[in-house]
């Protein structure tokens, strides 16, 4: 079973919706806290689930494209560029 944000938040004794992990604002939580609950998180191997976070944030960062051929050299090309943009521009919440 995949560690959870309560599951960090229970380790590093600290109520769960509060949790650091999750806060977009790091500077609004102390450093101590944020510490420990760092800590805990690197412990029990805690990664954020972005299939959830997409359900939670409304974005999920994904790109769709469509074209009437990929046999086409100009649109395998655009897909090829689309997939190096997106391997430069990943995003994570720490």
């Amino acid at each position: 079973m995949a560690i959870t944000i309560r599951d960090v938040a229970r380790e590093a004794r600290f109520r769960w919706p509060r949790c650091p992990v999750r806060c977009p604002r790091p500077d609004l939580v102390r450093p101590a806290t944020r510490d420990r609950v760092l800590t805990a998180a690197a412990q029990l191997g805690y990664q954020p689930n972005r299939a959830a976070r997409g359900l939670i944030t409304g974005r999920t960062g994904n790109l769709g494209i469509v074209v009437p051929d990929l046999n086409n050299p100009f649109f395998t090309a655009c897909s090829r560029v689309s997939r190096l943009v997106r391997a430069k521009t990943t995003t994570r919440c720490s």
